[in-house]
């Protein structure tokens, strides 16, 4: 539980910008299985500029796009099993970090909130529908960088843990990946 409040510490407030997409080059089809993450940068609440691939050295970074507070507390509860996996759960909302800093308190949340307010992030995980409006979504990105997990329009009602080990034991041939 520890690393899980240092990683929340150091890296809460953060506001996520593109590296290499802007969001009108986004598609709207899903990215393909296995296909390479599209890297990004942020700047951590100590300032510094850091990428998706920094997350990745920590472990399996499991994206969630506009999660509702249930979603947010369920992340929570399940902290220590994503752990276990060796998953770094991060929500991203198109909202200020003002109103992230808010959840957080608000919801006692010990896990990263990115803010994407243009939604540039999110159109290059193409987890939103169109390149103006924020949907759910969730995207499971491995330590090499491939995407191996992505629904898009609902979070996963029954929790993140079970979708997470599914998604990490899918083999060849296997798809975890919905439009």
């Amino acid at each position: 539980m520890r690393l899980w409040l240092s990683l929340a510490i150091s890296m809460l407030a953060v506001v996520a910008t593109p590296r290499f997409a802007a969001a009108d080059d986004a598609r709207t089809a899903a990215p393909a299985f296995t296909a390479s993450a599209p890297d990004f940068q942020y700047r951590a609440i100590d300032g510094r500029w850091r990428t998706l691939h920094d997350l990745r050295a920590q472990g399996h970074v499991l994206l969630v796009f506009e999660p509702g507070d249930e979603q947010l507390v369920v992340l929570e509860r399940e902290a220590d099993s994503l752990h276990a996996q060796d998953v770094i759960p991060v929500a991203v909302f198109r909202a200020s970090a003002a109103a992230n800093w808010s959840r957080i308190e608000r919801l006692g949340l010990t896990y990263s909130l990115l803010s994407d307010p243009r939604g540039e992030l999110a159109a290059q995980f193409q987890a939103a529908a169109s390149p103006t409006q924020g949907a759910p979504a969730w995207c499971l990105v491995d330590r090499d960088g491939r995407m191996c997990g992505f629904d898009r329009g609902a979070l996963p009602e029954s929790g993140f843990a079970g979708m997470v080990e599914t998604a990490l034991h899918v083999r060849e041939g296997a798809s975890a990946v919905r439009p």
